[in-house]
C-alpha cells in the first residue's frame, strides 16, 4: 500500500510540473482555466491519497478481525470461556463498527499487546500518508507561485490574494503536521462543572495567558475526538480535511439552558484556508451541531466566499427544514470574529465588534425541536459521491454557545477579548 501511495505522489509530481514549467515562462493563454485545471489535478491526488490511507487502515483492521479468530480458537483449545468470550464480543462489534479498539482493564497480555500492535501500524500508516501529502503541499505551493505574480500583473488582486493565502496554508499545514508528531496539546484543555459556565465553549488554551483577558469557564468541552489531519494546538484547532468530534451526551447542559430560556447566542473567531470553500452543491462544515447538516439542531458552514447560519426552529421557512441565514463573506487568512444573537422573531449579526443585521419577523420559532445530536467540525462524508466530501480547511480558535442575550457593548468587548488575543 506504501508503494501504491508513492506511485500516486510520483504522478500528482508529474501532473503538476509541466504546469510549472509553462508558466514560469510567458503568461498563458488562459489563465483562470489552466489555474482551474491544476486545482483540479491536487483535489484528485488528495482524494486518491485519502482513499489510500483509508483503504490500508481498513486493510489492518481486517487482518486484527482474523487474528481474534486465530485467538479465540487458542482460548476455546485451552478451555478459556472468559477470553472466548472477551475475543468473540471484540470480533462481533469490530465487525458491526471496524474502528482501533481500546484497550481495557480486564484485557490479557496478548489481547492487549495485540491492539496495541495495530494502533501503532495504523499510527505508521497515517505518519507515512501524511508526510507524502506534505511532499503534495509543498510542491502545489511552488505551482501556485507564478499564477499568483501573473494574477497580480494582471491586476486580479482577489484572485491573486486567494492564491498568496492558499500557499500560506498549505505550508503552514506542513510545519503543523510537523510539529503536531511531538506535541500533544488536547490534555490542556481546561474542563469546568460549574452549572453557571459557558453551556458549549471550545477554546484555544493560549487564551489563559494573555494578560487583561476575562477568563470563561468551559463546560462541556472535555475532549474532543481529533480525526486524520485535525490538529489541537495552543492557538486553536487547525482542521486540515479531518473532522472532530464531540459526543451527544456531552451537550445536555446546552440543550437545558436553550429550551428553558429560548435565546441563542453563538460567537465564534477563527480564519478559513482559503476564501472559497465548498460551492453551490457543496458546503464547508465549520461547525455542525448534529450527524448532519440536514438533521442538525444548527450548522455555520462555507459555500464560496460566503457564511451561513442553518437554524432550526419550530416554525421552519416554507418548503425547508430550517432557516439559513447568511452571515456575510469571508477572508482567506484573516482573523475573524462572528457573534449571532437570536430570540423568538428576531436575529442579530455582528462581525468583528460592528453590528451587521439585524432580522426582525423573518425567522420565527422556539428551539424545543432540538435533540441531544453530536457536534462535528471540519469533515463530513457524502455517502453519495465522497469526491464531494464536506471539508472545511482553516483554524478554529474558540466557539461558544450560550443561552443568553447580549447587547452592542457586549458583542463589541467580546471582539475586543478576541482581537486582544490574535495581537498578542
Amino acid at each position: 500500500m506504501k508503494r501504491t501511495r508513492n506511485a500516486l505522489l510520483t504522478v500528482a509530481l508529474g501532473a503538476l510540473l509541466p504546469v510549472f514549467t509553462l508558466h514560469a515562462q510567458e503568461a498563458p493563454l488562459d489563465l483562470e482555466q489552466e489555474y482551474k485545471r491544476v486545482q483540479g489535478i491536487y483535489t484528485t491526488q488528495v482524494n486518491q491519497f485519502e482513499e489510500s490511507y483509508a483503504s490500508e487502515k481498513q486493510e489492518l483492521l481486517k487482518n486484527f478481525i482474523v487474528s481474534l479468530v486465530r485467538v479465540e480458537q487458542t482460548y476455546k483449545d485451552e478451555g478459556n470461556l472468559d477470553g472466548v468470550v472477551l475475543t468473540r464480543q471484540l470480533r462481533e462489534a469490530m465487525l458491526l463498527e471496524p474502528q482501533i479498539p481500546e484497550n481495557l482493564e480486564n484485557d490479557p497480555a496478548a489481547l492487549r499487546e495485540m491492539k496495541d500492535t495495530l494502533r501503532a501500524n495504523v499510527k505508521e500508516a497515517k505518519a507515512a500518508a501524511q508526510k507524502e501529502l506534505d511532499t503534495l503541499n509543498v510542491k502545489f505551493a511552488q505551482v501556485l507561485e507564478p499564477y499568483q505574480r501573473e494574477f497580480t500583473r494582471q491586476g486580479k488582486f482577489d484572485t491573486a490574494i486567494e492564491i498568496r493565502d492558499l500557499r500560506k496554508f498549505l505550508m503552514g499545514n506542513e510545519q503543523a503536521s510537523q510539529s503536531s508528531q511531538s506535541q500533544n496539546t488536547g490534555s490542556q484543555l481546561v474542563v469546568s462543572r460549574d452549572p453557571n459556565a459557558v453551556p458549549f465553549l471550545m477554546e484555544a488554551p493560549d487564551f489563559q495567558k494573555v494578560p487583561g483577558i476575562t477568563q470563561r469557564k468551559p463546560m462541556v468541552l472535555l475532549k474532543p475526538q481529533a480525526g486524520d489531519h485535525t490538529v489541537i494546538q495552543q492557538n486553536g484547532f487547525s482542521l486540515r480535511r479531518g473532522q472532530m468530534r464531540i459526543a451527544p451526551e456531552f451537550q445536555k447542559p446546552l440543550l437545558q439552558k436553550v429550551k428553558q430560556n429560548q435565546m441563542l447566542n453563538i460567537e465564534f473567531g477563527f480564519f478559513t484556508g482559503a476564501s472559497w470553500q465548498g460551492g453551490d452543491a457543496n458546503y464547508a462544515p465549520l461547525f455542525v451541531f448534529g450527524k448532519d447538516v440536514d438533521s442538525c439542531n444548527m450548522a455555520i458552514i462555507q459555500r464560496k466566499r460566503q457564511l451561513y447560519l442553518y437554524l432550526r426552529t419550530t416554525t421552519p421557512p416554507s418548503g425547508r427544514p430550517f432557516h439559513i441565514v447568511p452571515l456575510g463573506g469571508v477572508a482567506a487568512d484573516r482573523a475573524q470574529h462572528v457573534q449571532v444573537i437570536y430570540r423568538s422573531g428576531e436575529l442579530t449579526v455582528y462581525r468583528n465588534g460592528e453590528l451587521r443585521e439585524t432580522i426582525r419577523g423573518k425567522i420565527n420559532g422556539l428551539m424545543n425541536n432540538w435533540t441531544e445530536q453530536p457536534v462535528v467540525l471540519g469533515f463530513l462524508p457524502n455517502t453519495e459521491d465522497p469526491a464531494l466530501n464536506h471539508i472545511w480547511r482553516g483554524n478554529l480558535h474558540f466557539f461558544s454557545i450560550q443561552a443568553s442575550l447580549d447587547s452592542a457593548r457586549g458583542a463589541s468587548a467580546n471582539f475586543n477579548r478576541y482581537a486582544a488575543y490574535m495581537s498578542r
